[in-house]
């Protein structure tokens, strides 16, 4: 799958399991090109910061189903060969929502094997005091 179908395919996913994250990035996104005609164009990880602000922004939406699925979509990149996504799921999503103390917090739990050791490595590397270096 070329670069522009991935991402909207992981777009569509994200979607379906977040419905509202269409409206957020046809109103409230930033981190997008601007594609002919003006349209917004999403590449991965553009897709998963705005989905690391949208979350962030939108606690309503942290459902135990919802919260799964989107763990299963990150352990389903993350087992697959490194690409792009591969890339954008660990620093675009896993490394930024370290920087949201509440999401990351109810997102830990439903990380599976591969998403759940990236995360805490990427957690570690970029704070320090989890690590427990000073």
């Amino acid at each position: 799958m070329e670069s522009s179908e991935t991402s909207l395919k992981i777009r569509e996913d994200l979607c379906n399991i977040f419905p509202t994250f269409t409206d957020w990035l046809s109103e409230d996104s930033i981190f997008y090109s601007e594609g002919r005609e003006g349209q917004q164009v999403f590449g991965e990880c553009s897709v998963f910061l705005e989905l690391t602000h949208f979350l962030a922004a939108k606690l309503e939406l942290w459902h135990e189903a919802s919260l799964q699925a989107l763990a299963a979509l990150l352990e389903g990149v993350l087992t697959r060969p490194a690409d792009e996504l591969y890339g954008a799921v660990e620093i675009c999503f896993l490394d930024t929502v370290g920087g949201y103390e509440a999401f990351a917090g109810a997102l830990r739990p439903h990380l599976q094997a591969r998403s759940g050791h990236v995360f805490e490595l990427d957690s570690s590397l970029s704070n320090p005091k989890h690590s427990g270096a000073t």
